[in-house]
């Protein structure tokens, strides 16, 4: 979650730069259900794969598994575009704090080490 709001937080800083990224820097990719995702991040357009979710060795030998490889050869292509299109580097950019991003979804239990 930390680095996910460090990447939008990082989208309105150079928003307000004047160098906003039409694309933003966040590249989501549903592979479940996404129910229980951050309000903001069932709001971003996401590519879709959890119609292609199966984790069973037969899925390999379905035709099913042709459409997959094409939607991830598609998202890699997309990822190479936006990495040759991402900003430089800068010490201003916001970086969020792991102990201070908050998940608001009481649905979401995570485990205790």
């Amino acid at each position: 979650m930390a680095e996910w709001e460090s990447m939008l937080q990082r989208e309105a800083f150079l928003k307000t730069q004047g160098k906003a990224h039409p694309n933003g820097l966040v590249y989501p990719v549903v592979f479940s259900d996404g129910r229980n995702f951050d309000p903001r991040a069932q709001n971003t357009q996401s590519r879709d794969l959890s119609n292609m979710n199966y984790p069973w060795e037969a899925f390999r030998d379905s035709p099913k598994y042709l459409d997959f490889h094409d939607e991830v050869k598609a998202i890699a292509d997309e990822v190479e575009e936006r990495i040759a299109q991402a900003p430089q580097w800068d010490s201003l950019f916001p970086l969020a704090d792991p102990s201070a991003v908050i998940v608001n979804n009481p649905q979401i239990g995570l485990p205790l080490l």
